[in-house]
């Protein structure tokens, strides 16, 4: 059995521009839970750049796939994690570094079953602005009916009720990170969580 609490996993599509300064906030963070408590995953997805070639120097484990569904890319990550927490991250995010020491504590006082971060973009754009547009409109009367604030960019709990949920739905072409927090939710409203 290993010894890793947190197991961290990153889809990547051609991320060679964003994925070292992730896994670099993943390490800072790392430090506060303990370096070896964190298994860093990148699931690789049909890769023509450097992206794996950066993850793998930076120490990271690759789950190398040729699937066409963001679930399924996330998932082939999940089936490879050790720890007894599940983060999802996209690449071209950075966790603070005290997140995964703000997650522990979350987990355990027993209170929350998993959680969700807000975006805050280091950079915007026209495709940028339209996406989160398309996203908001979709996603507002979801928030409204099940009385959340739905987020996205990270999500985690523990690895038990990742399973206990089905992961990420591969049924679903988008909006995979919002069905994921709402299956989340309405099992951590039967626990009282």
């Amino acid at each position: 059995m290993s010894d890793y609490v947190f197991s961290v996993i990153i889809p990547a599509h051609n991320e060679e521009k964003y994925i070292a300064k992730c896994i670099d906030a993943i390490k800072r963070a790392s430090e506060k839970v303990g370096a070896d408590n964190v298994q860093i995953i990148v699931s690789a997805n049909r890769c023509i750049d450097n992206t794996v070639e950066i993850a793998s120097a930076m120490g990271a484990e690759i789950c190398e796939n040729t699937v066409k569904c963001i679930s399924a890319v996330r998932n082939d990550g999940a089936k490879l994690a050790k720890g007894d927490i599940i983060v999802t991250i996209d690449a071209d995010s950075c966790m603070t570094e005290d997140s995964l020491a703000e997650i522990k504590t979350m987990l355990e006082s027993g209170k929350f079953i998993g959680g969700g971060t807000r975006a805050k973009f280091d950079r915007m754009s026209l495709g940028i602005a339209f996406s989160s547009a398309y996203v908001a409109l979709q996603i507002i009367p979801i928030m409204k009916k099940h009385k959340a604030a739905l987020m996205g960019g990270m999500f985690w709990c523990y690895r038990k009720d990742f399973e206990l949920i089905g992961g990420f739905d591969e049924a679903l072409v988008s909006l995979e990170d919002m069905d994921f927090a709402i299956r989340l939710k309405q099992l951590g409203d039967k626990r009282g969580q």
